[in-house]
């Protein structure tokens, strides 16, 4: 069956992360996506220059055009401001499928997406309006600690403390965690934290692979698997991926 996922992101001139990779999973998966876009970016693959939120009143016309039947799921990225995030979640209550949200405030570089003074009010939107429409969240490691609103945890059980403040099910993603015994991938269901198996370091340091994740997992959940079925597929289509890219020359 192929899956037809609505893809809410940003656009990243540099085509490595946002819409561009969230496209490239989709066809790298034999799924169809259909990029609607939030916001925009002026960035390069090691900096970040400006980002712009598309007008909500725009957003919501794009939203409203989407009458196909065939969205089988939703993922989100960049949002830009928090009334196209409220918009974005209620858009997708209205749809019924599988939403996706990874909760992208900044860039690999550092780049804030949201207006510079609301980093706390985008944190109390998401776990308001959008995380308790998703069907799954996938922070990693800093972005699990904004959400929760604390240090970033230094334990597994400060990992599971942090993930149980959180209103829908999460996979983490442990590359920045703070030692190799939590560098792996986490999923926590709403009630229990579980480990995935610790993968070897990849030979470079891919841009977009959180949007790629999050894009692979929304795919297996809109062709009916669960998300323990659904995240492990994705997990290992992107380790393969980022395996096959060429090694970083000096």
């Amino acid at each position: 069956m192929t899956a037809w996922v609505a893809l809410c992101g940003g656009l990243d001139p540099a085509g490595q992360a946002g819409l561009a990779a969230d496209l490239h999973a989709c066809f790298a998966l034999g799924a169809r996506g259909m990029p609607i876009a939030c916001g925009r970016t002026a960035q390069s693959d090691g900096q970040f220059t400006a980002a712009w939120a598309t007008h909500t009143a725009e957003l919501a016309i794009v939203l409203a055009a989407i009458t196909s039947p065939s969205v089988c799921a939703i993922k989100t990225g960049m949002l830009g401001s928090v009334p196209n995030l409220r918009a974005v979640a209620a858009w997708a209550r209205s749809q019924g499928v599988p939403l996706v949200v990874d909760p992208l405030g900044r860039t690999t570089s550092g780049g804030w997406l949201y207006p510079k003074d609301q980093v706390d009010t985008v944190r109390k939107a998401m776990l308001r309006d959008l995380l308790p429409a998703a069907t799954v969240v996938t922070p990693n490691w800093h972005e699990l600690a904004w959400l929760s609103g604390r240090e970033p945890a230094r334990t597994e059980r400060e990992l599971a403390t942090q993930a149980a403040l959180l209103p829908c099910p999460a996979w983490i993603k442990g590359g920045h965690a703070p030692h190799p015994a939590l560098a792996r991938d986490w999923l926590w269901t709403g009630s229990a934290l579980g480990a995935r198996p610790i993968r070897p370091p990849w030979p470079g340091t891919p841009r977009g692979t959180g949007c790629r994740l999050a894009t692979a997992i929304a795919i297996g959940l809109g062709q009916g698997k669960d998300l323990e079925a659904a995240g492990c597929e994705a997990e290992q289509w992107l380790d393969a991926w980022a395996r096959r890219l060429p090694m970083p020359t000096a």
